[in-house]
């Protein structure tokens, strides 16, 4: 078994798995040559699905389209958190730059009430399942995958099935409100971080005054609000208004320097610090339900596939007298022991007088006659071809799948000679040294005879 290649990210492949089942909701894909490249880079079923789906993937461009994503998607969080960054600035300066004298309660009110409605939204979503638990509260998160998936630069044919692919994976392995939520998380972070630089070099730079105000509120319940909330930030060390002056004297009972701290420190621990505590749970979150990724087998589409495997993949074969030997792998399972002869037609022209059996190299004779071959593996196996045609990949892979199925194979180009020499350097390059080449026909049958039997 050959060693597989690097793995994706456990998102990455999750989320080309499901996209790629969301294609074939419109009809399957030629998978053949994949499903054969994942039984032999993977001995677990996982693994070959995985496999399968990172192969198909490539063929669709789905992996261009995850690295423009990740192309794109610092850039595009990079733009939301600006602009909830430039929100928060223009309320501030709306607080600030207006009148000297502001209602600290009111304006404590106007800078965390968004965040707040916002946080609670994603916190309930933890727990209770709406709108396809996506993340409510999170919208900064969905509409960042929605815009990089939708940008146009460079976008691929399949970036919408990939980006409702990648929150089907969320969704189903219950990550959504956390990736989501850490993404809108980091975007309030950022904006709390410019509001606050607003608010230090407001206070700084301009004497306001601080206070409170109401019509139908008792002082003592404003009073009592401050000081709860000043309490947090006052561990922190940020002062709280007097609570004598604030039941005494309203708006201008207490020292404007102490109002001013504490909206700050109110804005600080309840604003940034809240956000920065949830992203930090998030990414906690992320890494323990990693593992949840991966795509459940016991769905009908993962079992089809599966069977599909059982079909193709070799069969391992343990000595019974010895059970502890290592066990070997057969590419097929044989019906009988290797005997007897055959040989075949590979892509020849109409124009060449062949007269055995010939395959004209469509993906549907070539597993038939390697089915055939499982079925009764010949002793010696002679594959005539075209010797003016030009070797591919597909025809290395026929061949080393055919070599497998036979004790010896032996290839006879039909054409001029020169041209079998080129064969030859061709199959040494290809790593096919071991298939023989017989430069006329002559040759090729009495090699056929040599073991006792006559050609079909």
């Amino acid at each position: 078994m050959t060693a597989p290649p690097p793995s994706p990210s456990p998102l990455a492949a999750a989320a080309t798995w499901r996209a790629v089942e969301l294609i074939e909701e419109d009809g399957p894909l030629d998978d053949t040559a994949a499903l054969r490249q994942a039984i032999a880079t993977h001995p677990d079923d996982r693994g070959r699905l995985l496999e399968r789906a990172r192969l198909l993937g490539q063929r669709l461009g789905l992996d261009r389209e995850w690295t423009r994503w990740q192309r794109l998607d610092g850039w595009v969080l990079l733009g939301l958190a600006l602009a909830v960054a430039a929100a928060s600035w223009l309320l501030a300066q709306g607080l600030l730059g207006g009148g000297r004298q502001i209602n600290a309660v009111a304006a404590l009110f106007s800078l965390l009430g968004l965040h707040a409605l916002s946080w609670l939204l994603w916190f309930c979503s933890l727990f209770v399942r709406w709108g396809g638990n996506s993340g409510g509260g999170a919208l900064l998160g969905r509409l960042a995958l929605r815009l990089t998936a939708r940008l146009p630069l460079d976008r691929g044919p399949h970036a919408l099935q990939l980006a409702r692919a990648t929150s089907d994976v969320l969704v189903r392995a219950r990550l959504a409100p956390w990736v989501f939520g850490g993404i809108s998380h980091l975007a309030w972070s950022l904006s709390f971080t410019v509001l606050l630089i607003g608010l230090l070099a407001g206070f700084a730079l301009r004497a306001y005054t601080l206070g409170w105000e109401t019509t139908i509120l008792a002082p003592d319940t404003l009073a009592g609000f401050v000081h709860a909330s000043g309490w947090l930030p006052a561990l922190l060390g940020f002062p709280v208004p007097d609570a004598h002056a604030l039941q005494t004297a309203g708006m201008n009972g207490a020292d404007p320097r102490a109002w001013a701290w504490w909206l700050i420190g109110s804005v600080l621990v309840y604003g940034l610090g809240l956000r920065l505590l949830s992203a930090a749970c998030c990414v906690l979150a992320w890494r323990k339900g990693m593992r949840r990724l991966p795509p459940d087998l016991a769905t009908p589409y993962a079992r089809r596939l599966l069977a599909r495997i059982a079909a193709l993949a070799p069969v391992q074969v343990l000595d019974e007298e010895r059970p502890h030997t290592e066990t070997q792998t057969v590419p097929y399972a044989a019906s009988s022991p290797a005997e007897g002869v055959r040989s075949i037609g590979f892509e020849l022209p109409p124009e060449l007088d062949w007269p055995g059996p010939a395959i004209a190299g469509s993906q549907a004779e070539r597993e038939s006659f390697l089915q055939s071959l499982a079925a009764a593996p010949p002793r010696r196996l002679l594959i005539a071809c075209h010797a003016p045609s030009t070797p591919d990949r597909g025809t290395a892979r026929f061949l080393r799948e055919a070599a497998a199925l036979a004790g010896e194979t032996a290839l006879l180009p039909l054409g001029p000679a020169a041209d079998a020499q080129r064969w030859r350097t061709w199959l040494a390059a290809s790593g096919l040294a071991s298939i023989a080449i017989h430069d006329d026909t002559a040759s090729a049958q009495a090699w056929l005879e040599a073991v006792g039997a006559t050609a079909p």
